[in-house]
């Protein structure tokens, strides 16, 4: 139940599009994520999980996501100070949202490293491969709901939003992305 409700960069990013696009829009996004960990606990599942453990894996990971983040960041905490609600997009948008919202969330570090905690503590109890199947796809499905349910809750939030606070939630979601790309980059400084 902590990861579905963990609050890293996917989150802040899918209350955003929620508010800003509407439920579909953030559904996609949230379809992004749920991809993103089934793919990482797959990698781990089938042996990956040295590669993404390696220290040079890490520090180029750390390298990549710290400078896409910190573009994210800037661009929302300095973009222009007008929002506007888009409430219909085309479909050709849905496939992007998609893709942001698996890059968003397999770019950061943070969560491969919770995922590998996760296999751990699972590969400690003693389970077979087929408890193991189970929890992940339960683990993977709630997260999933909850992304939905965050998605849904965001959109009717923004039914009721004005662009002023439109604005300030497009800047609190830069300056997070600001403080994790620090902290990317400073892992990645670190790791020298």
């Amino acid at each position: 139940m902590t990861l579905a409700v963990f609050v890293g960069p996917s989150f802040f990013y899918l209350v955003r599009v929620g508010v800003n696009r509407g439920f579909t829009s953030a559904a996609s996004f949230a379809a992004g994520i749920f991809l993103s960990d089934a793919t990482l606990v797959a990698l781990m599942y089938f042996g990956f999980k040295d590669i993404l453990n390696n220290a040079l894996f890490q520090r180029g990971f750390s390298l990549v996501a710290g400078i896409l983040i910190l573009a994210l960041g800037i661009k929302w905490s300095f973009g222009s100070t007008k929002m506007k609600k888009v409430k219909k997009l085309g479909l050709g948008s849905m496939p992007a949202l998609f893709l942001k919202g698996f890059a968003i969330n397999f770019l950061n570090p943070f969560t491969i490293l919770l995922w590998i905690a996760v296999l751990a503590t699972v590969g400690l109890s003693g389970s077979d491969s087929k408890e193991y199947l189970q929890f992940f796809v339960a683990a993977l499905l709630t997260i999933f709901a909850m992304d939905i349910l965050k998605a849904w809750y965001a959109n009717v939030l923004g039914k009721w939003l004005t662009d002023k606070y439109l604005q300030i939630i497009n800047r609190v979601v830069g300056v997070v992305f600001l403080a994790l790309s620090l902290k990317l980059l400073w892992f990645f400084y670190q790791s020298f």
